[in-house]
């Protein structure tokens, strides 16, 4: 079945056409610039992690600009260290001490939990008057010791001369 337009259809389909094909051009325009804009982004990210990369690995995870910010003096821009004793923000160090410290808790949890059921599992009685000395305590050779972790002093400490 074939469709036959009158003259006012006619009239409201050019009507349209006339107006969507402006509208058509300007996104054709936008999506242009935006893969422009795209690709410059990229070029840009690339700058960054190249510049951010030993940043990182030298304070241990933090970007520049976390560390630095910008003053204005006058007509000149410079950028000084917000946290002049330390490296690391104290802020986010508080924050890590914290989850490192319930974490912790968890793990002690946890192995009590471990070592008790163990100490059930290998609980042998002996007669005391075997070795006829009373203070000898059952110790499991399995328990597992806890992990010292380094502490944030360690790192606190930083010298520009050690690079």
């Amino acid at each position: 079945m074939q469709k036959t337009f009158n003259a006012f259809e006619k009239a409201t389909v050019k009507n349209s056409a006339k107006a969507v094909a402006h509208y058509q051009a300007k996104n054709e325009t936008i999506d242009k610039k935006i893969k422009d804009l795209e690709a410059e982004k990229e070029m840009n990210n690339a700058y960054i992690e190249q510049y951010s990369k030993p940043v990182r690995e030298l304070t241990g995870g933090y970007e520049p600009l976390e560390l630095c910010e910008k003053v204005s003096r006058g007509s000149q821009n410079d950028w000084v260290f917000k946290y002049p004793d330390t490296i690391i923000p104290p802020v986010q160090v508080e924050a890590k001490v914290e989850e490192k410290k319930e974490e912790g808790e968890k793990e002690e949890k946890e192995e009590q939990a471990s070592t008790v059921e163990n100490r059930e599992e290998a609980h042998v009685s002996m007669p005391e008057d075997v070795f006829g000395d009373k203070s000898i305590t059952e110790t499991d050779p399995f328990a597992e010791e806890p992990e010292d972790f380094p502490t944030q002093e360690d790192y606190d400490r930083f010298s520009p001369d050690e690079f």
